[in-house]
């Protein structure tokens, strides 16, 4: 058991730095361009700034006097307080996701931080370790791999031998039923295929072996998890990093961030008349304004290009038996660690510009969050930019428990219909407030009209591509979901994993026999995910197909 102790004086350090990030436009607000002014709003203003400061660096001395934790075998304790005190145990067994991120702060000091993802909600709901070195931190992961890998272990043996005993117990239930996938769930189904067996295997390894290691030997135990047989599935190439830099249109983000910058100086300096004059100059001659232009292209594409190199020149995709690595960073690292019993659902979007070019994007949903500190990692990509094919194909490599089934089934013409006629409300208020202020548009009095007419195609246009676009199929323990107008949206997920369904109808649904289906997963936030207008024929075939969830069940 390790001792209890202080976090790392450095956290002292790395709060002072981002009370000044924050605290520093205040700053030359009232102390440098209002230097001289005498009014009562800035004197009081400037009084308040240091009261905050003063309060905000006493409360981050005390946190870090009051602030302790200690880890044992199973769980994390965490102590604060010093009068009145507190103390939260959270059991390895409840972390969902280990989120890394190394910013420039961090590698000046050579540390880094680390935050447990549980799947509770509200202010405890993460373990956080904000300033740690990097060997503390990987013990810290190889103590909560351990236990996954013994509880995995541990189950594995006595659901195995239920089931061989189920399948000698009931030899011809099989044949009655026609089709294995059900009750031979763990048998015949992918998640008994050869990489499951291979991992299995590893697991019982991997526990032996970290059995065999003292556990007041941190360092050993960090050693023995530094070296795990893992597998890299993608890193990103020049090209990827080219296609991705366009497609993503980083290149527009640099006239963004000059506009801001622009208006920001503007509303302290007024720089209106100064920039009006310099336009006036510029496009006076016709060469200066062809030169800007072409350098500002440029700069543009090169800015977009180191932008795209930043965010995902260092970025890899790697898994090993029991979990998925995500990395991502040059400068601000980030490493996401999924454990592959804790994945959800695989959600696989593609825009419309991915689409034409052959790219999606494969997300993954974990009952964890995906948080880092302040700012959300989003890193549970893997990888925005991948061909369709390779996609699909890193699926089955890192998830071989996960089925993608290609062909689906469209909507019927009926569905088109009920989309098509369906009121929009939106259409209405719209429509009645253009009538309302009949806005003059180049000079046409009637020109809400035609604006009316045009929001009314584009939304006809979006419903249609919606229902083009709409597919679902059943496969076994598998359930998918296709939907969306210019965005597109594929959802996989087990039966197992899915912990609520719902099916509605309302009026017009009943008389035509359609209905809404609905699937809920765990998530922060839960994951709804679910089809408008199917067949009442597949509402009730998802319902059954949910029921025989009980036969899945394990007893442990």
């Amino acid at each position: 058991m390790m001792k209890m102790k202080r976090y790392s004086p450095l956290v002292m350090l790395f709060h002072i730095a981002k009370l000044l990030k924050n605290a520093i436009f205040f700053a030359f607000f009232l102390y440098v361009v209002k230097a001289g002014s005498e009014s009562l709003f800035i004197k009081y203003g400037r009084i308040v700034f240091l009261i905050v400061v003063g309060w905000s660096l006493l409360s981050i001395i005390y946190e870090w006097f009051t602030h302790k934790y200690k880890l044992d075998e199973k769980s994390f304790h965490l102590y604060k307080g010093l009068f009145n005190k507190s103390e939260q145990t959270i059991p390895f067994s409840k972390i969902q996701n280990i989120n890394r991120h190394t910013s420039f702060f961090h590698k000046i000091f050579h540390m880094t931080s680390i935050y447990f993802e549980t799947g509770m909600k509200g202010e405890n709901a993460t373990v956080k370790f904000e300033v740690i070195s990097p060997m503390e931190a990987d013990q810290m992961e190889a103590r909560v791999q351990k236990t996954e890998q013994r509880e995995a272990t541990d189950r594995i043996p006595q659901s195995a031998h239920s089931e061989v005993q189920m399948e000698q117990q009931n030899p011809c239930q099989f044949d009655n039923e026609g089709e294995n996938t059900t009750v031979k769930f763990e048998v015949d189904s992918p998640t008994m295929e050869a990489d499951q067996m291979e991992a299995r295997i590893q697991n019982t390894e991997q526990r032996e072996a970290t059995d065999q290691i003292p556990e007041s030997d941190d360092a050993k135990v960090e050693i023995k998890q530094q070296n795990p047989s893992r597998t890299i599935h993608f890193q990103p190439t020049k090209e990827d990093i080219l296609k991705a830099s366009f497609t993503s249109l980083s290149f527009l983000v640099l006239f963004s961030l000059i506009g801001s910058l622009y208006f920001k100086v503007n509303d302290v300096f007024h720089l209106e008349d100064i920039t009006g004059e310099l336009m006036k100059k510029i496009t006076s001659t016709w060469w200066v304004v062809t030169l800007i232009v072409i350098v500002l292209v440029i700069t543009s594409i090169a800015f977009g290009i180191v932008r795209t190199y930043v965010k995902y020149g260092n970025y890899e995709i790697s898994s090993d038996a029991n979990h998925i690595y995500i990395r991502k960073g040059v400068i601000d690292e980030a490493v996401l660690s999924i454990s592959k019993e804790k994945v959800q659902a695989i959600e696989v979007e593609q825009s419309m510009l991915k689409r034409l070019l052959g790219l999606a994007e494969v997300k993954l949903t974990s009952a964890g969050g995906f948080s880092s500190g302040d700012e959300s990692l989003e890193i549970n990509t893997l990888y925005p930019f991948l061909p369709v094919k390779k996609a699909y194909a890193m699926i089955s490599d890192i998830l071989p428990s996960y089925t993608i089934t290609e062909d689906m089934t469209r909507l019927p013409k009926k569905s088109f219909w009920v989309r098509i006629l369906w009121p929009s409300w939106f259409w209405f208020i719209a429509t009645g407030a253009l009538f309302y202020f009949k806005p003059a548009i180049l000079g046409l009095e009637q020109a809400w009209i035609i604006v009316s007419a045009a929001l009314l195609l584009c939304i006809l246009i979006a419903r249609s591509l919606d229902f083009f676009h709409t597919r679902y199929v059943i496969n076994g323990q598998f359930i998918q979901f296709q939907k969306g107008a210019l965005t597109t949206s594929l959802f996989i997920s087990k039966r197992e994993k899915v912990i609520e369904v719902k099916a509605t109808r309302n009026f017009i649904q009943k008389m035509l026999g359609l209905a809404s289906i609905e699937t809920i997963n765990r998530g922060k936030p839960v994951h709804h995910s679910g089809l408008d207008d199917v067949p009442v024929e597949l509402a009730n075939s998802f319902f059954q197909w949910y029921v025989d969830r009980k036969k899945e069940i394990r007893v442990e």
